[in-house]
């Protein structure tokens, strides 16, 4: 009887520490609540614009992220848009139009990811565009003052449901495979069921330098020779002082017709100088045309920004299409918390 009682000791203390270590591992997981509020202003220089003037908040964005356990955490974002706008015609023929709110929040991420291994990903849900936002958009670092080429030119959905493979090597290449719906985060799947298929690779030879390469592609029905696709070059370059990006895009036949006026190209530029922790300078060019070498555009940006607290930014910069002629003089705000 004693042993049994001395055995039965031993089994609760073991127990007793493993559920304690347990319940230390548990509590060293994060979890965290994130927002962005993007504002601004800005004036039309001349008469091109209009309105000529106004407030706006381009983004606001609310999101919680989550470690389950050590292999798997889980993150979900709300961002504001305009999410229903559309023409249609009722029974009696009559032409009408309907516009939702400009402000309408939408689910934009919602993902779920598990490391299998150190050097492997499984990502579930609504997940981030690997053609813009993951690292472009990161690399540019002014979404406040506006978005990247890409998602400015609607080169791509900013994200969609679907899922992703992803593999690490030594923290210098990262590929990655993706299928997802290819209808956007506003959008169910249609009723042809054609995924879209992307392939993202980034080679980072220092902490100071990435290349990147993105390709997709999709069929709009499975007895179709119509394809769309996008193929996406960038390179950058960051030090503490130093910002620089450039970026090549193409996207092919846009709406399946298979026609060349429907094929789009264009290039971005942009930099940056730290002249001191609280101020940089910063400028950047896109140029988009179509593969035709017609209705070319050019926008142009060049100000300064002033972080007169950490995560708050403003900056004033001066913007202008060509050959629109809309130059723009804009104040614009952004804070993260």
């Amino acid at each position: 009887m004693k042993n049994i009682l001395t055995l039965l000791f031993i089994c609760l203390t073991v127990c007793s520490a493993y559920s304690q270590k347990d319940t230390t591992k548990t509590q060293n997981l994060k979890s965290s609540v994130f927002a962005n509020i993007y504002a601004g202003f800005y004036y039309g220089l001349n008469e091109n614009s209009s309105p000529r003037s106004a407030f706006n908040m381009p983004t606001a964005i609310l999101g919680y992220k989550r470690e389950i356990s050590e292999k798997v955490n889980a993150i979900i974002l709300y961002d504001v848009t305009r999410t229903t706008n559309f023409g249609y015609t009722d029974s009696s023929g009559i032409s009408g139009y309907f516009e939702g709110s400009k402000y309408t929040a939408f689910l934009k991420m919602a993902q779920i990811d598990w490391k299998i291994k150190k050097f492997l990903e499984l990502s579930v849900g609504q997940m981030l565009n690997e053609q813009y936002l993951t690292v472009q958009d990161k690399w540019w670092d002014h979404r406040y003052v506006d978005v990247t080429f890409q998602e400015k030119f609607k080169f791509g959905m900013p994200a969609d449901f679907g899922a992703r493979l992803k593999y690490t090597y030594k923290d210098k290449i990262r590929f990655s495979l993706t299928a997802v719906n290819g209808e956007g985060p506003f959008k169910y799947q249609d009723a042809d069921a054609r995924f879209l298929f992307s392939g993202n690779i980034e080679y980072l030879p220092s902490e100071k330098i990435m290349v990147k390469l993105y390709c997709d592609h999709q069929t709009i029905k499975a007895d179709s020779s119509s394809v769309r696709s996008a193929v996406s070059v960038f390179a950058g370059f960051r030090n503490k002082k130093v910002m620089a990006g450039a970026e090549y895009n193409l996207l092919q036949n846009v709406d399946f017709t298979d026609n060349e006026n429907n094929d789009y190209s264009g290039i971005s530029l942009y930099s940056g100088y730290k002249i001191n922790w609280k101020t940089e300078v910063f400028g950047r060019f896109d140029l988009f045309s179509l593969v035709t070498g017609l209705d070319n555009v050019n926008y142009y940006i060049f100000g300064f920004q002033y972080t007169p607290a950490p995560a708050y930014n403003i900056s004033i910069n001066f913007r202008n299409y060509t050959p629109a002629n809309m130059p723009q003089l804009f104040a614009n705000f952004g804070i993260k918390f």
